[in-house]
């Protein structure tokens, strides 16, 4: 539903960025794609993202992406709980992490 404003900070190690349409029939494009420094962009540029349904679904989906730079992750939640990105980030998560400790978490 928001691929245009998505697509736009895929970063692509080609020549050149991929149009959807072309990726969409020659899916072997996506092999392009610069995962770690998409991932950064989108962190930048589309925080609505990373509370989205889709994201939520590829982390439970088994965490793969936590791997393409742990020491990222690392920083970023050391961030979340220094209260860098504001308050409401780190009482989310300090209740995110509390409910993981405890084994509640769905996720």
């Amino acid at each position: 539903q928001h691929r245009d404003t998505v697509w736009r900070h895929i970063v692509w190690e080609g020549k050149h960025p991929q149009a959807p349409v072309s990726v969409a029939t020659k899916t072997h494009y996506f092999c392009e794609v610069d995962v770690t420094a998409t991932v950064r962009a989108l962190l930048r540029h589309c925080p609505g993202f990373w509370t989205s349904d889709a994201w939520v679904r590829c982390v439970t989906a088994g965490g793969e992406v936590l791997q393409l730079d742990p020491g990222y992750w690392v920083q970023a939640l050391r961030d979340v709980l220094a209260g860098v990105h504001g308050g409401v980030a780190l009482v989310r998560g300090v209740s995110l992490l509390r409910e993981f400790v405890a084994g509640g978490a769905h996720w």
